[in-house]
């Protein structure tokens, strides 16, 4: 038996919003934190990723994969989070109504 999504049933109204499923409460690392420092932060904030500020600039986001690719393909090291931020980054807004 297939599953199909009729036409009521969207891909948008079963995922939600950006806004329903955000954590309130901003992580955001500066660029010169270590690498295991920001991973525990991320980790004990329970969210995967966070904006990288340098100077209270946003210069990037990094995730806990783009901090943790690194040391399991190569090994333990040490490079500050700015090292490995994706350095593109876009605006959204919210209502929170």
């Amino acid at each position: 038996m297939t599953a199909t999504m009729s036409g009521a049933t969207s891909l948008e109204s079963l995922l939600g919003t950006v806004g329903e499923a955000m954590t309130a409460e901003v992580v955001v690392l500066q660029a010169d934190t270590p690498a295991d420092v920001a991973i525990r932060r991320l980790e004990r904030s329970r969210v995967s990723g966070a904006p990288v500020l340098d100077h209270g600039r946003v210069v990037g986001v990094v995730t806990l994969r783009d901090l943790l690719v690194p040391v399991l393909a190569d090994g333990p090291s040490r490079p500050p989070a700015r090292s490995t931020a994706t350095s593109s980054t876009c605006a959204a807004s919210w209502s929170g109504s």
